[in-house]
């Protein structure tokens, strides 16, 4: 059944504050399934199951599905179409609050098409949670995408680059057009891949701090950001570049992604060393 169709027997509008856009083009359900390439042995979480159109054509290819949904209306109509069948794990709620943790499995995968206003919240959760999940197949807004996948030197390139290909191989699959989306939003979908990366040597919380100094004022050069920064000033920010290699003169926007995290690492060691220091004197 369409699922314009199953919203009107059942009575349900979208509601706008939730981000609702359904998306309703079987030709794209079924290029997200393929996509995926799914076998007997994954598990699947899937973000905004809504009413069930792909949650159904999950379930004959996996051993279990958990579909996540937090409109209570959706998760009824969910619970009336697929819920007799013993693979289905419905949960109400936000994914955001959910412990990938639990479900930890080595072929689990997380699908979905997320409402765009919690884009960056989800990105957030997967970074910190990836050594949970096997992979990630989700669509973003296209701008959102461009700005994932960026490469240094140019004007998408930035924080975001940073942390996403920080942690995982990020591919773009296909693009989905808004027309493919009930109600229709304003903008195009890109569906991605994010495969994390395994063995993973980064500090987080000073790649944060690094990356928000800098792409503060990106298009000045990173001698004068350190200047105007005390904290960087605190962190002797011009010797821990000249460690790694890293010319003052540049701006932020030309450093990889590669260099990025060798300076978050040698922040850490260097706090490490002072740590020691103290501790013996």
């Amino acid at each position: 059944m369409q699922v314009k169709k199953i919203l009107q027997a059942y009575g349900i509008k979208p509601r706008k504050k939730m981000g609702q856009n359904f998306l309703v083009s079987y030709k794209y359900l079924n290029k997200i399934v393929e996509s995926a390439h799914l076998c007997a042995e994954d598990w699947v979480i899937e973000i905004g199951a809504g009413i069930g159109n792909l949650t159904e054509l999950f379930l004959p290819k996996t051993s279990r599905v958990i579909a996540v949904e937090q409109d209570e209306r959706l998760v009824n109509i969910l619970i009336h179409r697929l819920g007799s069948n013993p693979k289905l794990e419905v949960l109400k709620g936000d994914f955001l609050k959910v412990k990938i943790e639990e479900f930890c499995s080595p072929r689990l995968k997380i699908i979905g098409n997320p409402p765009y206003y919690f884009t960056s919240k989800l990105v957030e959760k997967l970074i910190y949670e990836q050594k949970y999940f096997n992979s990630a197949f989700l669509s973003f807004q296209k701008e959102y995408v461009e700005r994932m996948v960026a490469n240094p030197g140019g004007k998408q390139y930035g924080r975001l680059s940073i942390f996403v290909q920080s942690f995982f191989n990020c591919q773009i699959l296909f693009k989905i057009p808004k027309t493919a989306f009930y109600p229709q939003p304003e903008v195009d979908s890109i569906f991605i891949s994010l495969i994390p990366k395994k063995d993973i040597n980064v500090d987080v919380e000073k790649l944060g701090i690094i990356t928000q100094e800098f792409f503060s004022s990106r298009r000045k050069k990173i001698s004068t950001i350190i200047k105007n920064s005390e904290r960087l000033n605190s962190w002797n920010m011009e010797k821990v570049l000249d460690k790694v290699g890293i010319d003052v003169d540049l701006r932020p926007e030309i450093i990889s992604v590669e260099k990025y995290i060798e300076i978050a690492n040698a922040l850490r060691k260097k706090e490490k060393e002072k740590e020691y220091v103290s501790r013996t004197f």
